[in-house]
Parts: structure tokens; C-alpha cells; sequence
């Protein structure tokens, strides 16, 4: 039987998503009479021993296993149920498994179970491990104008270096290791190691700290909506974190609670015979409310009530986030990788079309003292790259924050800058594979207009010079590197898919001249010319247009042409993908009723012609 085409970027076949459909040109609302009526039809037309010309036997039997194995998917209810749901991997999951007699939400839920478990064993193959160190760094001496770190004239310019450099210290150190490992598909444990050595006086390297401490978490997925997690401490003090959260499509409800062998002496000493009073123990706490505001927006409230410090907190957050994609491929779906959603497309000249925008303010009260948070950040996802700025402003001061991320695969690599009221910070983090490591270096222990200044602007103009200069240039490079490839492929590689349809293009051509002969004779629908290809045309994508004349006129029946959509065109007979992962359009020049017209309709969306404004003289 013939399998589906390659899924893999530069393949010429359509996408195994509704491939069987398209192989018999229905819709996926089709019945079964429609299913067998045009199985009659195509294997007729490419049964082998129907064929004259031994050039053209070999495509025709390859055509005719195509349509066999499309028939006998979708004729059988089950088989059709799971490549409707699941694709080809829904027809891996009921080989060997008797689905006949259930209920089709009843095989619906099994399918769906055994995709789960088969990702689930995928995914046990390997132990989660993750690990961050965080080294602190006291750079403030280094940058200081003042004190004992001033130039004196009797020193060199290498021995007042020398003495700025000396002065820079370690303040903290910390080491995060995390183990996780899931026991079904919807529990889980994770245990988290933590040591950390801060400095009391960071003059004073003798003067340090150390803790420790080792946690331990369940999360439990009760349904859909609900999961429930805990959390201890397995060394002393001993402590019990809970926390549940419930969520539907517009709201979320989150709890969280602590207890340890200190709160619960609270509740056992609730009168003191001393002063001969009552005090009200207060269990710690958090309650968190999230809604989405408006039916149609992003926009999402929140309030949360904490008595986790000493200071009850009360705060209400305002948020929002949206996806935006400026591509050709936004109305074009294209290819998706075979283990996952995730679109693969060629690559854009700027980088900037795709990413998620987001905005967050946020009012919070302390007590008495109130505070005000914002945050504007993007990530851009082509170029891997999130941006973010904050702003809070309290009595205490005011803090600003500008943040720069890049990831790659398993790899990444951070930096921001925290300017504010409290002095400057630079923050440093890099990420490979599972493991991460932060450097928060201090610049200056108090506000410095000048270290702020250079501090943010340095890094700031570097990612604008690196994406004018390096970025701008790759993506160039990569998208002419990528349709190269196709090129190369059409003439070299793929061969066989260009004979095979050409040959099919024959064996179309009676059917379609007789089409052609019959509108014409009552001045109906005459395609003219017609041509399949990128829907961005540029020095790119030249030249890798199809020619889909003749495939067309042949699909004509009493001067109408009607091809579903919601699917790729590319499996359609006499059709291949030229451009795969690229947003297409068909484009076809045609006559009716004696005018001639002409029509562009994207990949995905039906063709129904003659258009309805071209149905009036």
C-alpha cells in the first residue's frame, strides 16, 4: 500500500492531514456513498490494466494504490474516526486493537489515552534533571568615584586598576538540583536540593551564612480543571506547602497554604494566662482570583489576598497577551513536524513577523503602603528573542527594569539591568541543556545617573547593532539557502515525483479536453491557465510555479469547479507541493459566459467557480 509522502522540510508531498481526503478530492464532511462513488471513479481511471501506454503504467498504479489505501481508511467507521482525530498516528494507535461496536466518543477517549501513554513512555525514557547555580557579585568597588577606591596621584593607572579589581567580592552563592519524574499521566514527583552562602557583612568574608534544604512535591492532575499540589520540607524546619487550582475557559481560582510546627504552636496557645488574653493565630495563606474581563478580549483581571509575610498584601493585576503573525503563512497553514504542532516555514527577510505581545500593571497595598507595577514585554519567536521592561514605583523608591533573552535549541542566554532608587544591577544568565547558571553582579549600591546610562544603553545599542548588522543578514542568507534547496530539489531529488506528475498530467488530458470541448460548445466555464505556487512572489521564489491547467479542467462538471477546503491543494491529482511550508495560492485565468476573468484563492480556502460576481454579464 502506498504510504503517506515525507513530512520532513523540502518534501514535495501535501501534509498527512486530510491527505486521504485529498487523494479522492471530498470534504471531510463526505458520506460514505460519496466515498465509494469517487473510489469507483479514480480507480477506473488509474487501474493498470486500463492503461494503453506502458510509459504511463507505472504512475497510474502508484496512483491506484493511493486511492485504494484513501478508500480503505475512510469507508471503515473506525479507522476514519481515528485519522480524522489524530492523523496517521490515530491509524498507528488501533493496529492490533479491536475499536468496532464503541461509541464514537467511547473510541475517541481510548484513542486519546493511548496517545497519552505512548507519549508517556517517549517522555520516561528520560529523567527530568535540572540544575541553576547563582554566584552573586559585588562589582560596586570597581565603578565607585569615592572613598578609598579614588586614583591618588602617586598611584599608576594599573596599580589604581589593581585596587578597583581587589575590591570586587562574592556576596552569595547558590545551587538549585531539581529530579522529576512523572508515574502516570496525571501524577508526578519532583525533588528540589537547595544550599545557598550569603555574606552577613560583605566586607566581613568570614562573617557568612549557609542553609540548606531538600523539597519534596506531588502534583496530581484531578481533571482538566483541578490540580492539587504539596510540597515539604525534608529537613528541619519542617514545613507543608498546599496548593489547588481550579480553572475554566474564563477564570482561575488558586490556593495556597503553609503549615509548619511554629504556626501550629499559634493555634495551641491562643490564650496567654499571663496577660490573661486571646490572640488570633493567622494561618498563611494566598488567594488568588483570575477572570478574563471581556468576552472579546485578552484583557484578565486579577485579585490576590497573601498573609504570607508579616504585612497582609492585597493586590489587583491587569493583564493581557496576544498573538500576532504579519507572515504570508498567517492565512496559509502550512507543514507541521511529525512529533508535534509546531510550524515549520521558511524563514522571513526581518525575523519580526511572529511573536506574543504582553502588557501587566499591577496595584498592590502593604498595609498602608501602596505600590504600582508595570511590565511591556515581546517575544519574538522566529529570532528566539523576548524582550521586557518593567517599572515600580513605591514610597520606598522606584526600580526599572530592561531585559533581553535569546534561546536557542537547549540553549540560551539572558541579560538585564535593574536601575533604580536601590542602586544598579546586572544580571547575567546562561542556559544549556538542563542546566542554568545567574550572575546578578551589583554595580552600585545607590543611584548613578552615569552607570545607569551606560549600563542600559551598552546592551541595548549591541542588540540593535547585532540585529541590524548579524540577524538581518542571517535571515536573508537562510530564507535564500532555504528555497535554493527547493530548487534543487525539483531538478535533482525529486525527480520522480515531477515524472510521475507529468504522467499523470496525460492521463488527465482526454478527460479534460472533452471538459474544455463540452463548455465551450454551451459558453460555460473554460479554464484558460492555471498555476499553483508561492503565494509571496519575489527573486526568492521565482520560477517555482506549477503548472495546474489541465489537472483543473479536468475537476470542471457542468461549468462549475468546486475543491473543499481547509486542506492543501498539493494532493490533489496532477498537483505536488513546490514550495512545502510556504504559504500558496492557486491562480487561474478563465472564461464564462464569453468574459474572461481571473481569480487567486489562497491554499487552504475552497475554490468555487465561477465567482459570484463573474456569474452576472
Amino acid at each position: 500500500m502506498s504510504e503517506l509522502p515525507p513530512k520532513e522540510v523540502g518534501e514535495l508531498g501535501p501534509p498527512e492531514k486530510e491527505f486521504y481526503y485529498t487523494v479522492l478530492d471530498l470534504p471531510t464532511t463526505a458520506s460514505d456513498y460519496e466515498i465509494r462513488d469517487r473510489y469507483r471513479q479514480l480507480s477506473v481511471l488509474f487501474h493498470p490494466d486500463k492503461q494503453q501506454d506502458e510509459r504511463t503504467k507505472e504512475t497510474a498504479s502508484k496512483r491506484f494504490l493511493e486511492v485504494q489505501k484513501a478508500y480503505q481508511v475512510l469507508s471503515d467507521p473506525v479507522t476514519r474516526q481515528a485519522y480524522d482525530l489524530l492523523g496517521v498516528e490515530g491509524l498507528d494507535l488501533v493496529k492490533g486493537s479491536d475499536f468496532h461496536g464503541l461509541s464514537a466518543d467511547e473510541v475517541k477517549r481510548r484513542l486519546f489515552h493511548a496517545k497519552d501513554e505512548k507519549e508517556e513512555q517517549e517522555v520516561q525514557k528520560l529523567l527530568a534533571n535540572n540544575g541553576k547555580v547563582i554566584v552573586g557579585v559585588d562589582a560596586s568597588s570597581f565603578f565607585s568615584s569615592s572613598g578609598s577606591h579614588l586614583v591618588q596621584e602617586s598611584q599608576s593607572v594599573f596599580q589604581a586598576l589593581g585596587d578597583r579589581f581587589a575590591g570586587i567580592r562574592q556576596t552569595s552563592f547558590a545551587i538549585n538540583h531539581v529530579l522529576q519524574k512523572s508515574f502516570n499521566e496525571f501524577t508526578s514527583f519532583t525533588l528540589t536540593s537547595k544550599a545557598s552562602r550569603g555574606y552577613v557583612d560583605a566586607e566581613d568574608l568570614q562573617g557568612l551564612s549557609v542553609r540548606g534544604d531538600v523539597l519534596g512535591t506531588i502534583r496530581h492532575q484531578y481533571s482538566p480543571r483541578i490540580n492539587f499540589e504539596a510540597s515539604t520540607s525534608l529537613l528541619r524546619p519542617r514545613t507543608l506547602r498546599l496548593k489547588t487550582t481550579y480553572r475554566n475557559e474564563n477564570s482561575a481560582i488558586n490556593i495556597q497554604t503553609l503549615f509548619s510546627p511554629a504556626i501550629l504552636r499559634q493555634f495551641s496557645h491562643v490564650y496567654s494566662p499571663e496577660t490573661q488574653s486571646y490572640t488570633i493565630p493567622i494561618l498563611p495563606f494566598t488567594f488568588s482570583y483570575s477572570r478574563r474581563l471581556f468576552p472579546t478580549s485578552n484583557v484578565e483581571g486579577t485579585f490576590t489576598v497573601s498573609t504570607f509575610s508579616q504585612i497582609p498584601v492585597v493586590s489587583f493585576t491587569l493583564s493581557s497577551q496576544y498573538l500576532f503573525d504579519r507572515s504570508r503563512e498567517a492565512d496559509h497553514p502550512s507543514h507541521t513536524s511529525s512529533n508535534s504542532d509546531t510550524v515549520i516555514r521558511p524563514p522571513s527577510r526581518s525575523g519580526l513577523s511572529i511573536g506574543i505581545a504582553y502588557w501587566q500593571l499591577t496595584t498592590s497595598l502593604a498595609g498602608i503602603l501602596p505600590a504600582l507595577t508595570g511590565e511591556l514585554g515581546v517575544k519574538l519567536v522566529e529570532l528566539g528573542v523576548q524582550l521586557k521592561s518593567a517599572l515600580q514605583l513605591n514610597f520606598g523608591g522606584w526600580n526599572a527594569l530592561l531585559s533581553a533573552t535569546w534561546s536557542g535549541d537547549r540553549k540560551s542566554a539572558g541579560v538585564d539591568v535593574e536601575v533604580g532608587s536601590t542602586g544598579v544591577i546586572l544580571r547575567l544568565e546562561l542556559y544549556y541543556l538542563t542546566q542554568r547558571l545567574r550572575l546578578p553582579i551589583v554595580i552600585s549600591h545607590e543611584y548613578n545617573e552615569a552607570l545607569a546610562l551606560w549600563t542600559t544603553v551598552v546592551p541595548s545599542t549591541a542588540l540593535v547593532l547585532g540585529y541590524y548588522y548579524v540577524l538581518v543578514p542571517l535571515r536573508h542568507k537562510s530564507r535564500r539557502e532555504f528555497f535554493k534547496r527547493l530548487r534543487t530539489d525539483l531538478r535533482e531529488a525529486k525527480s520522480d515525483v515531477l515524472r510521475q506528475t507529468e504522467e499523470t498530467v496525460r492521463l488527465l488530458q482526454d478527460t479534460a479536453r472533452r471538459h474544455m470541448e463540452s463548455e465551450a460548445s454551451v459558453d460555460g466555464l473554460v479554464i484558460l491557465e492555471a498555476w499553483y505556487g508561492p503565494a509571496e512572489r519575489d527573486d526568492d521564489t521565482e520560477g517555482l510555479d506549477l503548472n495546474v491547467t489541465i489537472p483543473l479542467q479536468a475537476l470542471v462538471n457542468k461549468s462549475q469547479l468546486y475543491i473543499p477546503g481547509r486542506r492543501s491543494k498539493a494532493g490533489l491529482q496532477g498537483f505536488y507541493d513546490p514550495v512545502p511550508s510556504t504559504a500558496k495560492i492557486l491562480r487561474i485565468r478563465y472564461t464564462f459566459r464569453g468574459l474572461e476573468h481571473y481569480a487567486e484563492v489562497p491554499d487552504f480556502m475552497p475554490v468555487v467557480l465561477p465567482l459570484e460576481d463573474h456569474l452576472v454579464r
